[in-house]
Protein backbone atom coordinates (compact mmCIF):
# COMPACT_ATOMS: atom_id res chain seq x y z
CA UNK A 1 0.00 0.00 0.00
CA UNK A 2 1.40 3.39 -1.01
CA UNK A 3 0.88 6.62 0.91
CA UNK A 4 0.73 10.15 -0.41
CA UNK A 5 1.49 13.12 1.82
CA UNK A 6 -0.91 15.99 1.15
CA UNK A 7 -1.12 19.40 2.82
CA UNK A 8 -3.72 19.90 5.53
CA UNK A 9 -7.12 20.76 4.13
CA UNK A 10 -8.25 22.37 7.38
CA UNK A 11 -5.75 25.17 6.83
CA UNK A 12 -7.49 26.12 3.58
CA UNK A 13 -11.08 26.15 4.86
CA UNK A 14 -12.25 25.44 8.37
CA UNK A 15 -14.43 23.79 9.30
CA UNK A 16 -15.00 21.34 6.46
CA UNK A 17 -18.73 20.52 6.45
CA UNK A 18 -19.77 17.99 3.80
CA UNK A 19 -16.69 16.70 2.01
CA UNK A 20 -16.56 14.29 -0.94
CA UNK A 21 -13.23 13.26 -2.47
CA UNK A 22 -12.13 11.47 -5.64
CA UNK A 23 -8.89 10.82 -7.55
CA UNK A 24 -8.22 11.47 -11.22
CA UNK A 25 -6.26 8.20 -11.53
CA UNK A 26 -4.40 5.60 -9.49
CA UNK A 27 -2.56 7.19 -6.52
CA UNK A 28 0.65 5.64 -7.87
CA UNK A 29 0.35 7.85 -10.99
CA UNK A 30 2.67 10.85 -10.61
CA UNK A 31 0.05 13.05 -12.30
CA UNK A 32 -2.77 11.93 -10.00
CA UNK A 33 -4.92 14.86 -8.85
CA UNK A 34 -7.06 14.79 -5.73
CA UNK A 35 -10.39 16.61 -5.88
CA UNK A 36 -12.25 17.41 -2.65
CA UNK A 37 -15.67 19.04 -2.87
CA UNK A 38 -17.30 20.74 0.10
CA UNK A 39 -20.94 20.55 -0.99
CA UNK A 40 -22.23 22.79 1.78
CA UNK A 41 -19.85 25.67 1.07
CA UNK A 42 -19.69 25.25 -2.73
CA UNK A 43 -15.93 24.88 -2.58
CA UNK A 44 -13.59 22.71 -4.65
CA UNK A 45 -10.05 21.84 -3.60
CA UNK A 46 -7.40 20.44 -5.98
CA UNK A 47 -4.01 19.01 -5.06
CA UNK A 48 -1.23 16.85 -6.51
CA UNK A 49 1.55 14.99 -4.75
CA UNK A 50 4.28 17.49 -3.90
CA UNK A 51 2.01 20.55 -3.76
CA UNK A 52 2.53 22.68 -0.67
CA UNK A 53 -1.07 23.80 -0.53
CA UNK A 54 -4.46 23.09 -2.05
CA UNK A 55 -5.85 25.09 -4.96
CA UNK A 56 -9.18 26.49 -3.75
CA UNK A 57 -12.05 27.29 -6.10
CA UNK A 58 -15.31 28.79 -4.85
CA UNK A 59 -17.82 28.37 -7.64
CA UNK A 60 -21.09 30.19 -8.32
CA UNK A 61 -23.83 28.42 -10.26
CA UNK A 62 -26.67 30.59 -8.98
CA UNK A 63 -29.39 28.43 -7.41
CA UNK A 64 -27.62 25.34 -8.70
CA UNK A 65 -24.70 23.55 -7.02
CA UNK A 66 -22.82 20.26 -7.14
CA UNK A 67 -24.34 17.30 -5.31
CA UNK A 68 -22.00 14.53 -6.57
CA UNK A 69 -18.53 14.21 -8.07
CA UNK A 70 -16.86 11.31 -9.88
CA UNK A 71 -13.90 10.51 -12.13
CA UNK A 72 -14.02 9.17 -15.67
CA UNK A 73 -11.02 8.65 -17.96
CA UNK A 74 -8.80 10.87 -15.83
CA UNK A 75 -11.25 13.78 -15.76
CA UNK A 76 -13.62 15.06 -13.09
CA UNK A 77 -17.39 15.23 -13.51
CA UNK A 78 -20.33 16.16 -11.33
CA UNK A 79 -24.07 16.14 -10.89
CA UNK A 80 -25.89 19.27 -9.82
CA UNK A 81 -28.89 19.73 -7.57
CA UNK A 82 -30.97 20.56 -10.64
CA UNK A 83 -29.97 17.26 -12.29
CA UNK A 84 -27.41 18.54 -14.77
CA UNK A 85 -24.26 16.68 -15.75
CA UNK A 86 -21.14 18.85 -15.58
CA UNK A 87 -17.42 18.77 -16.27
CA UNK A 88 -15.03 20.00 -13.59
CA UNK A 89 -11.77 21.50 -14.83
CA UNK A 90 -9.01 21.80 -12.24
CA UNK A 91 -6.03 24.14 -11.91
CA UNK A 92 -4.55 26.34 -13.23
CA UNK A 93 -7.97 27.69 -14.28
CA UNK A 94 -10.71 25.85 -12.36
CA UNK A 95 -14.22 26.01 -13.76
CA UNK A 96 -17.46 24.04 -13.96
CA UNK A 97 -19.15 23.54 -17.33
CA UNK A 98 -22.82 22.58 -17.23
CA UNK A 99 -23.71 20.01 -19.89
CA UNK A 100 -26.92 18.08 -20.51
CA UNK A 101 -29.82 17.43 -18.07
CA UNK A 102 -30.55 13.89 -16.89
CA UNK A 103 -34.37 14.16 -17.14
CA UNK A 104 -35.17 12.18 -14.00
CA UNK A 105 -38.58 10.45 -13.94
CA UNK A 106 -40.06 10.03 -10.48
CA UNK A 107 -42.04 6.84 -9.75
CA UNK A 108 -45.58 7.24 -8.46
CA UNK A 109 -45.67 7.87 -4.72
CA UNK A 110 -42.01 8.84 -4.34
CA UNK A 111 -41.34 12.07 -2.45
CA UNK A 112 -37.56 12.08 -1.93
CA UNK A 113 -34.47 10.65 -3.57
CA UNK A 114 -30.71 10.27 -3.23
CA UNK A 115 -28.53 10.44 -6.36
CA UNK A 116 -25.13 8.91 -7.09
CA UNK A 117 -22.69 9.42 -9.96
CA UNK A 118 -20.80 6.18 -10.60
CA UNK A 119 -17.98 5.28 -13.00
CA UNK A 120 -17.96 1.57 -13.78
CA UNK A 121 -15.38 0.00 -16.11
CA UNK A 122 -15.27 2.90 -18.53
CA UNK A 123 -18.97 3.78 -18.37
CA UNK A 124 -20.69 6.59 -16.49
CA UNK A 125 -23.92 5.86 -14.61
CA UNK A 126 -26.32 7.81 -12.45
CA UNK A 127 -28.18 5.93 -9.73
CA UNK A 128 -31.32 7.34 -8.10
CA UNK A 129 -32.78 5.83 -4.92
CA UNK A 130 -36.39 6.85 -4.25
CA UNK A 131 -38.30 6.85 -0.97
CA UNK A 132 -41.91 7.62 -0.14
CA UNK A 133 -41.23 9.97 2.77
CA UNK A 134 -38.42 12.39 3.59
CA UNK A 135 -37.61 10.76 6.94
CA UNK A 136 -38.18 7.20 5.75
CA UNK A 137 -35.20 4.84 5.70
CA UNK A 138 -36.80 2.44 3.21
CA UNK A 139 -35.89 2.66 -0.46
CA UNK A 140 -38.88 1.81 -2.66
CA UNK A 141 -37.30 2.00 -6.12
CA UNK A 142 -33.91 2.40 -7.78
CA UNK A 143 -33.35 3.76 -11.29
CA UNK A 144 -30.07 3.58 -13.22
CA UNK A 145 -29.15 5.68 -16.25
CA UNK A 146 -26.12 5.28 -18.52
CA UNK A 147 -24.52 8.16 -20.37
CA UNK A 148 -24.16 8.04 -24.14
CA UNK A 149 -21.33 10.51 -24.73
CA UNK A 150 -21.87 10.59 -28.49
CA UNK A 151 -25.42 11.91 -27.98
CA UNK A 152 -24.79 13.66 -24.67
CA UNK A 153 -27.85 11.86 -23.34
CA UNK A 154 -28.77 9.49 -20.51
CA UNK A 155 -30.73 6.29 -21.06
CA UNK A 156 -32.41 4.11 -18.45
CA UNK A 157 -30.73 0.69 -18.34
CA UNK A 158 -31.60 -2.66 -16.78
CA UNK A 159 -28.15 -4.18 -17.06
CA UNK A 160 -24.70 -2.92 -16.06
CA UNK A 161 -22.60 -5.51 -17.85
CA UNK A 162 -22.76 -8.17 -15.16
CA UNK A 163 -21.19 -5.83 -12.62
CA UNK A 164 -22.49 -4.54 -9.29
CA UNK A 165 -22.78 -1.08 -7.80
CA UNK A 166 -22.38 -0.60 -4.05
CA UNK A 167 -23.95 2.48 -2.48
CA UNK A 168 -22.66 4.04 0.73
CA UNK A 169 -22.78 7.17 2.85
CA UNK A 170 -22.39 10.79 1.75
CA UNK A 171 -23.12 9.88 -1.89
CA UNK A 172 -20.15 7.47 -1.96
CA UNK A 173 -20.27 4.45 -4.23
CA UNK A 174 -18.16 1.72 -5.79
CA UNK A 175 -18.46 -0.75 -8.65
CA UNK A 176 -16.85 -4.10 -9.30
CA UNK A 177 -17.13 -7.36 -11.21
CA UNK A 178 -19.87 -9.50 -9.69
CA UNK A 179 -18.01 -12.74 -10.45
CA UNK A 180 -14.91 -11.54 -8.60
CA UNK A 181 -16.99 -10.62 -5.56
CA UNK A 182 -19.01 -13.84 -5.74
CA UNK A 183 -22.40 -12.09 -5.90
CA UNK A 184 -25.20 -11.73 -8.44
CA UNK A 185 -24.50 -9.24 -11.22
CA UNK A 186 -26.60 -6.40 -12.60
CA UNK A 187 -27.63 -5.50 -9.08
CA UNK A 188 -27.38 -2.53 -6.72
CA UNK A 189 -26.29 -3.37 -3.16
CA UNK A 190 -26.99 -0.95 -0.33
CA UNK A 191 -27.64 -0.60 3.41
CA UNK A 192 -30.41 1.47 4.97
CA UNK A 193 -29.77 3.65 8.01
CA UNK A 194 -30.71 2.15 11.39
CA UNK A 195 -30.95 -1.28 9.81
CA UNK A 196 -29.09 -4.58 10.06
CA UNK A 197 -29.41 -5.90 6.51
CA UNK A 198 -27.68 -5.57 3.15
CA UNK A 199 -30.26 -5.14 0.38
CA UNK A 200 -30.00 -6.14 -3.27
CA UNK A 201 -31.99 -4.39 -5.99
CA UNK A 202 -32.15 -6.50 -9.16
CA UNK A 203 -32.18 -4.17 -12.17
CA UNK A 204 -33.61 -6.71 -14.60
CA UNK A 205 -36.41 -7.88 -12.31
CA UNK A 206 -37.01 -4.50 -10.68
CA UNK A 207 -37.32 -5.94 -7.20
CA UNK A 208 -35.47 -5.78 -3.88
CA UNK A 209 -34.40 -8.67 -1.68
CA UNK A 210 -32.46 -9.02 1.56
CA UNK A 211 -29.01 -10.21 0.57
CA UNK A 212 -27.28 -10.44 3.94
CA UNK A 213 -29.12 -10.29 7.28
CA UNK A 214 -26.61 -9.21 9.95
CA UNK A 215 -28.46 -10.11 13.14
CA UNK A 216 -25.46 -9.50 15.41
CA UNK A 217 -24.75 -6.05 14.01
CA UNK A 218 -25.81 -3.05 16.06
CA UNK A 219 -28.07 -0.70 14.04
CA UNK A 220 -26.34 2.53 13.11
CA UNK A 221 -27.42 5.84 11.68
CA UNK A 222 -24.49 5.61 9.25
CA UNK A 223 -24.32 3.75 5.96
CA UNK A 224 -21.01 2.10 4.97
CA UNK A 225 -18.01 3.25 3.03
CA UNK A 226 -17.17 0.40 0.64
CA UNK A 227 -13.53 -0.65 0.30
CA UNK A 228 -12.58 -2.67 -2.79
CA UNK A 229 -9.27 -4.12 -3.98
CA UNK A 230 -7.24 -1.85 -6.24
CA UNK A 231 -7.62 -2.60 -9.95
Amino acid sequence: MSKKNLPSLQQEASPVTNLTCTLSSSPTDENCTVLCADMGKRLLFFCQDGDRKWTLYKYNLGDNYLSNVATYDGKFYGLTLQDNFATIDCSPNPRINILEPLNIHWPVGASTRTSYLVESFGEMYSVDCFKRAHKSNKTTHISVKKRDSSRQAWDTVYSIGGRVILLGCDDSSASWSASELGVKGDCIYYVETNDKRVYCFDLEEGCTSVYMPCSRLQPSGLTPIWILPAS
